[in-house]
């Protein structure tokens, strides 16, 4: 098999996988609300070897989906999804990128051309800029349902109260005391 699992045609999933990547670059930017869901989770997008837009490439750990192939003689490709961050729940992540992808699998949504950021979306770069882009991507917050969206934005508007600090030394403590007291 050639290293272009996402070229046209039913053999081996191709297009399973090609749809479903695009679902996911599709709503990249509500994923992220989900996948980075403490305000220190920004710290890591937007820079070298982080994920800025809901690109993907192949072996390109810059892109926020890394398409590996097992090598020669190997017909097996798969992705790694590299949005999420370790403070995120994995059944929201798990559920937010299924319902993607499934998007995706229904509407044969095209991902946009790999190793780049062009015709790409840009990732949102704070927490309250994710939460707008779920809220407002309609097919996601009906996907997750109205009242989770509500309950998680809530959640995160507290716990963005709480950590608020006038310097960032001052919000990285308030962060420490809230995520890792039992530490």
């Amino acid at each position: 098999m050639s290293l272009q699992p996402l070229s046209p045609g039913p053999a081996n999933g191709e297009a399973t996988f090609k749809y479903w990547l695009g679902g996911l670059l599709k709503h990249a930017p509500a994923l992220t609300a989900m996948c980075a869901p403490t305000p220190n989770c920004y710290r890591r997008l937007h820079v070298i070897w982080g994920p800025s837009h809901g690109n993907w490439g192949f072996e390109n750990r810059s892109q926020m989906v890394r398409v590996k192939h097992d090598g020669p003689g190997s017909d097996s490709s798969y992705f790694e999804n590299r949005l999420g961050c370790s403070a995120s729940n994995p059944y929201l992540v798990l559920a937010a990128n299924v319902a993607a992808g499934l998007d995706g699998l229904r509407n044969k949504i095209e991902p946009p051309p790999g190793d780049g950021i062009e015709g790409c979306l840009e990732l949102p770069k704070s927490l309250p800029e994710a939460i707008h882009a779920l809220e407002a991507d309609v097919y996601m917050a009906e996907a997750m349902g109205a009242g989770l969206i509500n309950w998680f934005r809530l959640v995160k508007e507290t716990e963005m109260e709480r950590v608020a600090g006038s310097n960032n030394e001052e919000r990285l403590e308030k962060e420490r005391q809230m995520y890792l007291h039992l530490l």
